[in-house]
Protein backbone atom coordinates (compact mmCIF):
# COMPACT_ATOMS: atom_id res chain seq x y z
CA UNK A 1 0.00 0.00 0.00
CA UNK A 2 2.95 2.22 0.70
CA UNK A 3 4.42 1.76 -2.64
CA UNK A 4 1.33 2.43 -4.88
CA UNK A 5 0.86 5.50 -2.15
CA UNK A 6 4.57 6.86 -3.42
CA UNK A 7 3.63 6.32 -7.23
CA UNK A 8 0.67 8.29 -7.02
CA UNK A 9 2.31 10.72 -5.20
CA UNK A 10 5.52 10.60 -7.67
CA UNK A 11 2.86 10.38 -10.49
CA UNK A 12 0.95 13.42 -9.61
CA UNK A 13 3.90 15.68 -8.63
CA UNK A 14 5.82 14.92 -12.12
CA UNK A 15 2.16 15.98 -14.12
CA UNK A 16 1.95 19.04 -11.70
CA UNK A 17 5.86 20.04 -13.05
CA UNK A 18 4.37 19.56 -16.83
CA UNK A 19 1.47 21.41 -16.11
CA UNK A 20 3.36 24.13 -14.04
CA UNK A 21 6.05 24.56 -17.08
CA UNK A 22 3.34 24.80 -19.90
CA UNK A 23 2.22 27.57 -17.69
CA UNK A 24 4.78 29.48 -17.00
CA UNK A 25 5.75 29.64 -20.89
CA UNK A 26 1.74 30.55 -21.75
CA UNK A 27 2.06 33.39 -19.36
CA UNK A 28 3.94 35.24 -22.64
CA UNK A 29 3.33 32.74 -25.62
CA UNK A 30 -0.81 33.05 -24.32
CA UNK A 31 -0.82 36.91 -25.73
CA UNK A 32 -2.07 37.06 -29.12
CA UNK A 33 -0.15 40.44 -29.70
CA UNK A 34 3.31 38.47 -28.23
CA UNK A 35 5.63 38.93 -31.96
CA UNK A 36 9.23 39.49 -33.01
CA UNK A 37 10.60 40.91 -35.91
CA UNK A 38 12.27 38.16 -38.21
CA UNK A 39 15.44 38.67 -40.14
CA UNK A 40 13.79 40.38 -43.10
CA UNK A 41 12.08 43.14 -40.88
CA UNK A 42 8.48 41.11 -41.01
CA UNK A 43 6.63 40.26 -37.85
CA UNK A 44 6.49 36.61 -36.64
CA UNK A 45 3.80 36.00 -34.48
CA UNK A 46 4.75 34.46 -31.08
CA UNK A 47 1.22 33.07 -30.46
CA UNK A 48 0.57 29.34 -29.68
CA UNK A 49 -3.65 28.35 -29.07
CA UNK A 50 -2.77 25.97 -25.85
CA UNK A 51 -6.41 24.59 -27.35
CA UNK A 52 -4.58 23.53 -30.66
CA UNK A 53 -1.85 22.57 -29.30
CA UNK A 54 -3.43 20.19 -26.65
CA UNK A 55 -5.79 18.74 -29.55
CA UNK A 56 -2.73 18.08 -31.64
CA UNK A 57 -0.99 14.90 -31.75
CA UNK A 58 1.68 16.14 -29.03
CA UNK A 59 -0.86 17.31 -27.11
CA UNK A 60 0.37 15.68 -24.07
CA UNK A 61 3.72 17.00 -23.87
CA UNK A 62 4.75 19.68 -22.25
CA UNK A 63 6.84 22.75 -23.95
CA UNK A 64 10.17 21.84 -22.84
CA UNK A 65 10.22 18.26 -24.36
CA UNK A 66 10.46 19.81 -27.85
CA UNK A 67 12.48 23.37 -26.90
CA UNK A 68 15.05 21.51 -25.01
CA UNK A 69 17.17 25.03 -24.35
CA UNK A 70 14.02 26.68 -21.99
CA UNK A 71 14.28 26.22 -18.40
CA UNK A 72 10.82 27.49 -16.75
CA UNK A 73 12.99 28.51 -13.81
CA UNK A 74 14.66 30.56 -15.64
CA UNK A 75 12.70 32.98 -18.02
CA UNK A 76 12.26 35.12 -19.73
CA UNK A 77 14.40 32.79 -21.97
CA UNK A 78 16.54 33.47 -24.80
CA UNK A 79 15.77 35.80 -27.72
CA UNK A 80 16.87 32.88 -30.49
CA UNK A 81 15.79 29.24 -29.49
CA UNK A 82 17.18 26.49 -30.92
CA UNK A 83 15.62 25.04 -33.85
CA UNK A 84 13.50 22.04 -32.22
CA UNK A 85 14.83 18.48 -33.60
CA UNK A 86 12.43 15.97 -34.17
CA UNK A 87 14.82 13.37 -35.02
CA UNK A 88 15.19 13.48 -31.08
CA UNK A 89 12.22 11.25 -30.90
CA UNK A 90 11.56 10.45 -34.30
CA UNK A 91 15.39 9.11 -35.63
CA UNK A 92 13.19 6.47 -37.98
CA UNK A 93 11.37 9.20 -39.44
CA UNK A 94 14.48 11.19 -39.75
CA UNK A 95 16.20 8.26 -41.89
CA UNK A 96 13.65 7.86 -43.79
CA UNK A 97 13.85 12.36 -44.71
CA UNK A 98 17.52 11.89 -45.14
CA UNK A 99 16.83 9.61 -48.59
CA UNK A 100 13.99 11.87 -50.05
CA UNK A 101 14.02 14.69 -52.76
CA UNK A 102 13.36 17.18 -49.30
CA UNK A 103 16.35 16.60 -47.55
CA UNK A 104 18.82 17.05 -50.58
CA UNK A 105 17.11 20.05 -51.70
CA UNK A 106 17.54 21.24 -47.61
CA UNK A 107 21.63 20.12 -48.23
CA UNK A 108 21.53 22.15 -51.44
CA UNK A 109 20.32 25.50 -49.39
CA UNK A 110 17.13 25.43 -51.15
CA UNK A 111 15.24 28.39 -48.88
CA UNK A 112 11.70 26.59 -49.41
CA UNK A 113 12.89 22.77 -49.17
CA UNK A 114 10.14 21.11 -46.95
CA UNK A 115 10.94 20.04 -43.34
CA UNK A 116 8.81 18.51 -41.09
CA UNK A 117 6.83 21.46 -39.59
CA UNK A 118 5.83 22.45 -43.39
CA UNK A 119 3.76 19.38 -43.67
CA UNK A 120 2.98 18.13 -39.77
CA UNK A 121 2.44 21.79 -38.37
CA UNK A 122 4.48 23.21 -35.74
CA UNK A 123 2.16 23.21 -32.32
CA UNK A 124 -0.97 22.41 -34.15
CA UNK A 125 0.58 19.07 -35.26
CA UNK A 126 -0.79 16.14 -37.55
CA UNK A 127 -0.51 12.71 -37.15
CA UNK A 128 1.34 10.82 -40.06
CA UNK A 129 -2.16 8.62 -40.70
CA UNK A 130 -3.66 12.42 -41.81
CA UNK A 131 -2.95 13.42 -45.39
Amino acid sequence: MRLLAAYLVALMCGTAVAVFAQDECMDCHGDPELKKTGQNGREISLFIDLSVFRGSIHGDLDCVDCHEDTDPDDLPHEDQLKKVDCSTCHDDVMEQYKTSVHFQGLLAGAEDAPTCADCHGRHNIYPSSDP
